[in-house]
This record gives structure tokens, C-alpha cells and sequence, in this order.
């Protein structure tokens, strides 16, 4: 049996329409887990510790290794490892620096996740000859940065930071490497229900000193020990503190307080990082703030603190109509206003809006110690009845017109409970107590048709989207498939433009496609296959927000259809649509995301062979190796190797075998992958890993002898002939070696240019034929549905709908 994966927060199982980051719950889970927990009044002082709390120090451990290198650098998001991270500028030490205070938070629960999962899963990878025990040797350049890997009983757990700071060429400001060790014990608990008394996890602080200026802060967190890594690329202004016009308005992030006794302390090596803030200077009171990454802001409200500078009186050149009061909004990660960017207008009854601070109140001075003087700091506290619901990006906007973000997650006071709250699980709530879970939320959608009027969503604004898109889908219903684009890309640039919760769109346009199908969700497929197009469009015309929109109702209609279907093929259907999705993704650089996407097309469809084999060679390019080999003999078992899947599965299993170790059962699988009948490029790159694979035991004759049989059977292939006359020249025969040129020389001047089929190329990129067959699965599937759609959507628009 295949092990089931603990669930991080971005693979959690819910709803795309529902879902607003990948790195963060979504509201549907939020809500549910408050329900139940009995979330009441939260108390709104900032939790400070009035004695210094205990804080470790990380130590430096030198550079990157090459893999760790390319993943901070790929500027992607995501992993197995579940964090949090936020970036707070500070004066540097001197007057030409900005010290960029890195925070990260690591959840307990996936830093001591037992290694008895990935064993398990191993021991099903190397099911052939030796391979059990391989998987888990270091080989190469990880040797001495990875530590093999052993469960609990291994040792300490080591975990390392790699935090880089680019600029918008990619030039590097700034950097580190450092680890920390912690005992299993010391968190082995800690997440043991959501009782406030437990240990979240480790709240990590580090400094980056940059230049004033633009910057991309990349950090890569490594669980040496299990192998479980996260990525985060947060873009960030270091301002030019000594420069700036003294009338000249500054607003930090804002710091939330979290409770120092819920979370193990580690202050990276190098200059003092200012957190936890020493808060004894300023008249705020004794005490030390912990800053939150991602508060949680609960019914009853949530004390803050903001620090900055010129912050209650209009910029210079204020334009009119800028903010006059302190004013906070929430909105889904990745539309929330950037730069210059204005905020969308919305009525004020419509959840979302923005809400004017009910307390705000100075209380001294916050010393940067830096070479900067000091910043102002000023107190608050936030309702959040009137923000949006959910996991996204709280903006606070000052009197001054400027603002500030961070990730948040916001709980309205109308889902708390009327009974009296369990004391344990009292107190402030953090994004870590949300991660138990491995339920899926389903959506609020009833299963009998309706009309948009009868709709639970009744604001006027939103029923005239929804109407105008049911006008754009008639197109469909006429087989205009090219107008139906563009009718709806209009539709849904037309609802952003009026700066209508993108949630809510979604919902609406997930309502209407329902209403329409008329119960019978079969009738849903046409529309899949229309939104798939819709975020490749928006994508291909810059528009990443209308992107992730397209994206996010395609999920929501898949998961409808998923819930809904009685077909016996739901699970092959919807897991196909899926690998389409990850297709799309994969083609935009979004890698880590596309894990995701095929995670899910797994839980509908286990045994799916293009996800199992599209997720093998993501797992590959990452570098976990023993990931890719379990994967790998999951697909052995469901694809023969006469069909094109089977025979790339096995070569690839061969491969990567022989990374991790299990050199005799590499070399069966290479050996089996020069059958006649494998693909011509699967059989090229066979030879090649075949004659690397004996060179690197030592066989070198051996190797020689596989690479004259390659020359003899594929004779256009270049690398076969330089391979070969290395592998002469290694075995001290530099006049065999010459010969081998010269037969290679011949064969240019005979055949001009080189073979346009790149063996190694093919190898390399993403399993297109896979992908191909997924798609056109499911393109039949939708075609099939397309009259019934056509007469749905005739009929339902006939009775008024």
C-alpha cells in the first residue's frame, strides 16, 4: 500500500474556488476548524513575554551545494515542509544599509514527521534486488549535505536555512547558509491537538544587509534528516533610511504578537537580528514581541503594532481622495494592490471592504539599532467582521497614504459558538493549529438545480456577472468555441475591473455552471476544458490574476464534477482534466504548484500513469531521487513496457536506481530499455547511462563494450562516438580513441548537421507523450458531453435561468 501523505498546507484537499494560496489554509478549512474548536472572544492584548524568552543560535555552515543552489535561485514556491515566512526592513548598521530581519516559521509536525512513511515507501521502491538498502545512501555532492536518511532514532534533526537576496538582474546583495540541531524529544508533541500550551514549531530569525533597493529574498528550509524542504520568494523595498525626505511617509509590516512559549527560538549567526523586539525602551511596556508571520485574527479582534515614520499626515504631492484614516482590508493572495496599485472600490456592506481601525494609539519610539535614529511605533487593534474571510494578504494603509502586508487569515465573528470555550484551546490561535487536518471541505453548492435569482449569492453587482457569463457560455452552445474565449475574458476582466472579490466570482460562475448542468455534472466536462484554455489565454496575454482565476474555477468544477458524478470513469476523467492543468502550469515555470495539481489527480485516479510519471520526473528534476523511484514502480505496475509510458517509467527507473545506489537493479532496468521495440530515444539514453553506470564501478572495458555496440546500432547518435573515445583514452588507448574520431569525422563529412533528435533533450523535458495522452482522454470525454451541454444550456436559458 502506497503511504499516505501528511497534508501540508499547500496540498491541502479542498476546493480550488475556496482555496487562496498555496502556501496557506484556505477560509472553507479555516471556518470549519473554528467551528469545532469553539473559537469565542480572543483576547486583544499583544501576547509579550516579561522575561526574556530563551533564544538559540544557529551556526554558519558555508555554502550551497549545487542542487540547494538551483532550487533558491529557480525563484519557485512550495515543498513538503510546512513554513511560514515574513521580511521586515530595518536601518542597517551603516547609513548605505538596509537590514532585511528574516522571519520563518516551521511547523513541528512536518519537522518530525517520522521517517517511517518515506521508508515505507522505499522499501516499496526497491522492491528489485538490492534496492532497499541503496535508496537511502548518500552518493555524490550530497554526501556530506544530506545525512541518510533514519527516522527519529538517527540523531538530532538538523535543519538548514539558505536565504539569498537578488536584485531584479539577478545580482546577488546578500546571503547565508546556517543549520540548527533539535532533539525529536524537544517537539516530538508538539502537535498533539491545538492546544495553546504546545509548541507550534521553530520561529527562525536571520538578517540579510542589502543595498537600498528592490529585492527578491529567496529562502530554502532543508529537514536534513527526512528530507523535507520548503521555498519561498517574497519581493521586497529596502528603503534608503538615511536618504529619505524627512516629511517623507514610512510604514513596516505590521507585528503581530505571537506567544513566545508556543514556539522553540533560534536567532541565526552573525549580527544580532532585532526579534524578538526588545520592547523595554519604548512606553509601550515591558516585555519582548514575538512577531507572527501569519497572524490569525479571531472573532473578538487582535492587538498589533505598527512601526514607521510621518504616518498620520498626507504624503508630499498627496493625490485627493487618498486615505484620511488608518484603514485595513484583506484580499486573496496574489491580487491584493502592489506599489503605486490602487485599491478596488466596493460598497460597503460587501465582505472585504475596508475597515477603519477602531483604536490606534502611539507609544513611543522603536530603536532600529541601526545607524538610523528610530522609528515611531504605534498600537492598534483589528475587527475582523468586516474583512474578507479566509487565508490571504491583510494591506494596512496609513493616513498617509502608504501601506503594509503580510499574510494573514482571517475568522469573522459569526462563526463563533454561543457555548462557553474550551479553556485549553483558548487564547491566540496561530496558523500551525490549522494544520491537523486532513478533511476536505466541500463546497456549499446544493445538488439540485436552481436559478441565479433563487441563489444564495444575492448582491446586484454579482447576479449581473453571472448573467452576462451565462450570455458568453450560449456562444459554446452554438459551437463558437473562439467567440466563447473571448466572450468570457471580457466577462471576467469586466467583474476584476469593478474590483468584485475574486472568491466570489468564482463561486458565481461555478453557481451558474451547475444550475445549468441541471444535476447531471457530466454535462461540466465541455466547461473544464473552456477554462483550461481561459488560464492559458490569460497567461499568453500577461494577466497572472485573471490566470489564477481561470485556474481556480477549473478546479472548482472539477471538484464539483468529482462530487457529483455517478460515472464509473469519474476518477480517470477528472484525474486527466488535472494532468492538463499541471500541463499548463509546468509550461509557465510553475513546478512546485503542478505538484499539487498531479497530488490530487492521484487521489482520483491512483494508478493514472501520465500523473504518476509526470510527478516522477518533477520529483527527479528536484532531486529526490527516492521520491522518483517509488513513484516510478507505482507506474511499473499499472503501464507494460510495450506502451510508451511503461517503456520511459522503466528507463527512468534505471536512472534513477542508480543514483540513489542500487547499481544491479539500474543496470537491469538500462539493460531491458535497449530492447528493439523501446522508443529510439529511450534506447539512446539507455546505452549512455548504461556505459556511465559500468565506468562508475570501474568496469571501463565493460563500458567501452556498450558504447561500441550503441555506435554499431544508432550510428547517427554524435554522443555514442565521444563518449566512446573518452572511455579509450581513460582505459590508456589514446590510439583506439583517435580512431573513433576519425570514424565520427567521416560520418559529419557523409552527414552534414547534426541529429535533430536530442535523446538527452527528450529526456529532459516534461514526459510529453504522457501528457498528450491525458489530454486527449479527457478532450474526448468533453467532446462526448458537448451536445448535452449544447441543450442544457439552451433549455435552462429558455426557462429564464
Amino acid at each position: 500500500m502506497w503511504p499516505t501523505r501528511r497534508v501540508e498546507p499547500q496540498h491541502l484537499p479542498v476546493p480550488a474556488v475556496m482555496a487562496s494560496s498555496p502556501a496557506i489554509p484556505t477560509f472553507g478549512l479555516a471556518a470549519a476548524l473554528a467551528m469545532g474548536l469553539g473559537i469565542g472572544l480572543a483576547d486583544v492584548s499583544p501576547a509579550r513575554a516579561t522575561q526574556p524568552p530563551e533564544v538559540r543560535t544557529a551556526s554558519d555552515v558555508g555554502g550551497l551545494e549545487a542542487r540547494s543552489a538551483a532550487l533558491v535561485l529557480s525563484g519557485q514556491q512550495g515543498g513538503n515542509l510546512a513554513a511560514s515566512a515574513l521580511v521586515v526592513p530595518f536601518p542597517g548598521r551603516d547609513p548605505e544599509t538596509t537590514r532585511l530581519v528574516l522571519i520563518v516559521d516551521l511547523d513541528a509536525g512536518s519537522l518530525t514527521a517520522s521517517a517511517a512513511t518515506e521508508a515505507s515507501a522505499a522499501t516499496e521502491a526497491t522492491e528489485a534486488t538490492e534496492a532497499t538498502e541503496a535508496v537511502t545512501a548518500p552518493t555524490g555532492e550530497d554526501q556530506e549535505a544530506e545525512e541518510t536518511p533514519g527516522g527519529d532514532d538517527a540523531g538530532p534533526l538538523i535543519t538548514e536555512i539558505h536565504a539569498y537576496a537578488l536584485g531584479p538582474d539577478d545580482t546577488l546583495a546578500a546571503h547565508f547558509t546556517q543549520a540548527f540541531a533539535l532533539e525529536a524529544e524537544e517537539l516530538a508533541d508538539s502537535k498533539a491537538g491545538t492546544k495553546t500550551g504546545t509548541k507550534a514549531g521553530v520561529k527562525y530569525f536571520g538578517v540579510l544587509e542589502v543595498p537600498p533597493g528592490e529585492w527578491s529574498v529567496r529562502i530554502l528550509v532543508r529537514q536534513r534528516n527526512h528530507g523535507r524542504m520548503a521555498l519561498r520568494a517574497i519581493p521586497v523595498t529596502a528603503p534608503d533610511f538615511a536618504s529619505m525626505d524627512p516629511r517623507e511617509p514610512l510604514l513596516l509590516p505590521p507585528l503581530f504578537a505571537d506567544p513566545p512559549e508556543r514556539w522553540i527560538l533560534v536567532r541565526g549567526a552573525g549580527p544580532a537580528a532585532p526579534f524578538p523586539l526588545d520592547l523595554r525602551a519604548t512606553s509601550a511596556g515591558e516585555g519582548w514581541l514575538v512577531p507572527s508571520t501569519r497572524p490569525v485574527i479571531e472573532p473578538g479582534g487582535r492587538a498589533f503594532f505598527l512601526a514607521g515614520r510621518n504616518l498620520q499626515t498626507p504624503s508630499v504631492g498627496a493625490r485627493p481622495g487618498e486615505p484620511a484614516a488608518w484603514t485595513a482590508r484583506a484580499y486573496e493572495a496574489g491580487t491584493e494592490p502592489r506599489g503605486d496599485a490602487e485599491e478596488p472600490s466596493a460598497s460597503e456592506d460587501t465582505p472585504g471592504d475596508a475597515t477603519a481601525f477602531p483604536r490606534v494609539t502611539r507609544v513611543g519610539s522603536l530603536g532600529s539599532g541601526g545607524a538610523v535614529g528610530t522609528l515611531e511605533l504605534w498600537e492598534a487593534d483589528l475587527d475582523p467582521d468586516p474583512l474578507m474571510p479566509g487565508a490571504g494578504v491583510l494591506v494596512l494603509t496609513a493616513p498617509a497614504g502608504v501601506r503594509a502586508s503580510l499574510p494573514a487569515v482571517v475568522i469573522p465573528p459569526r462563526l463563533a459558538r454561543a457555548e462557553p470555550v474550551d479553556t485549553d484551546a483558548a487564547g491566540t490561535r496561530l496558523w500551525t493549529d490549522f494544520l491537523d487536518t486532513t478533511a476536505s471541505v466541500p463546497m456549499q453548492i446544493r445538488p439540485e438545480p436552481r436559478t441565479v435569482e433563487a441563489a444564495e449569492i444575492t448582491d446586484e453587482e454579482l447576479v449581473r456577472f453571472q448573467a452576462a457569463y451565462l450570455k458568453a457560455l450560449g456562444h459554446l452552445a452554438a459551437g463558437d468555441r473562439l467567440t466563447t474565449l473571448t466572450a468570457v475574458m471580457e466577462v471576467e476582466q469586466s467583474g476584476f475591473a469593478r474590483g468584485t472579490a475574486t472568491e466570489r466570482l468564482a463561486r458565481g460562475q461555478l453557481q451558474v455552471a451547475f444550475d445549468v448542468s441541471g444535476g447531471a455534472v457530466e454535462r461540466l466536462l465541455p466547461l473544464i476544458q473552456l477554462h483550461q484554455e481561459l488560464y492559458r489565454e490569460h497567461r499568453e496575454r500577461g494577466r497572472p490574476s485573471l490566470a489564477a482565476h481561470a485556474r481556480r474555477v477549473t478546479l472548482g468544477l472539477i471538484e464539483l464534477y468529482i462530487q457529483h458524478s455517478e460515472d464509473k470513469d469519474r476518477g480517470r476523467v477528472a484525474a486527466a482534466a488535472l494532468v492538463g492543468l499541471a500541463a499548463e502550469l509546468l509550461e509557465y515555470g510553475n513546478t512546485l504548484e503542478a505538484i499539487s495539481v498531479l497530488d490530487l489527480a492521484l487521489e482520483h485516479d491512483p494508478d493514472h500513469p501520465p500523473a504518476l510519471l509526470t510527478l516522477a520526473a518533477i520529483y527527479e528534476l528536484l532531486g529526490d531521487y527516492p521520491e522518483t523511484v517509488g513513484l516510478l514502480h507505482r507506474l511499473e505496475k499499472v503501464a507494460p513496457d510495450s506502451d510508451t509510458v511503461g517503456a520511459e517509467a522503466r528507463l527512468r527507473l534505471g536512472v534513477n536506481l542508480a543514483r540513489t545506489g542500487a547499481r544491479r537493479a539500474a543496470a537491469d532496468y538500462l539493460e531491458a530499455s535497449l530492447a528493439p521495440d523501446r522508443p529510439r530515444w529511450i534506447r539512446a539514453v539507455a546505452y549512455e547511462e548504461l556505459a556511465v553506470l559500468h565506468a562508475g564501478q570501474g568496469d571501463l572495458e565493460v563500458a567501452a563494450e556498450v558504447l561500441e555496440e550503441a555506435v554499431e546500432r544508432m550510428p547517427q547518435q554524435q554522443r555514442f562516438y565521444i563518449q566512446l573515445a573518452a572511455m579509450y583514452e581513460s582505459l590508456g588507448d589514446p590510439g583506439t580513441a583517435r580512431t573513433v574520431l576519425d570514424r565520427l569525422e567521416e560520418r559529419v563529412r557523409r552527414h552534414p548537421g547534426r541529429d535533430r533528435d536530442s535523446p538527452r533533450l527528450r529526456y529532459s523535458q516534461w514526459p510529453e507523450q504522457a501528457l498528450e495522452s491525458s489530454r486527449r482522454l479527457f478532450e474526448k470525454a468533453a467532446m462526448s458531453r458537448m451536445t448535452a451541454l449544447a441543450e442544457a444550456l439552451a433549455d435552462f436559458t429558455a426557462r429564464g435561468g
